[in-house]
């Protein structure tokens, strides 16, 4: 019986010893998919991460895999692929809250040309 208690004893020290220096740390993925195992989508969106790994692979460009139903990319291609999405010619990509917002001004004062015409 001691036999076995002076085992759990020497593993329980060999687990302090090695969690003295606090837990290991957390290694960055090494590829993301399209939504985590959380069901959190990818900063592209699902949609915009499938379609950056198959131009990727289309392209030949390093860094997209397609597992099963799992749409992979590095974490290099995904910055890559998140700065060509946020940059179109120089310019930041607008949202489509601004564009909605451009098509309401847009319709308001064709509405209001219209209204000005009328009296």
């Amino acid at each position: 019986m001691m036999g076995i208690l002076e085992k759990l004893i020497a593993d329980i020290e060999w687990i302090k010893e090695r969690l003295k220096d606090g837990p290991p740390p957390k290694q960055a993925p090494l590829w993301i998919a399209q939504q985590d195992e959380h069901g959190r989508p990818s900063p592209l969106g699902r949609r915009n991460h499938c379609a950056a790994v198959r131009r990727r692979k289309a392209e030949g460009l390093d860094g997209a895999e397609i597992v099963g139903k799992r749409y992979l990319l590095s974490p290099e291609a995904l910055q890559e692929e998140l700065a060509r999405r946020t940059a179109r010619a120089g310019e930041p990509a607008k949202t489509r809250a601004a564009e909605a917002g451009d098509v309401y001004t847009r319709m308001m004062q064709v509405a209001g040309s219209a209204k000005g015409n009328t009296r």
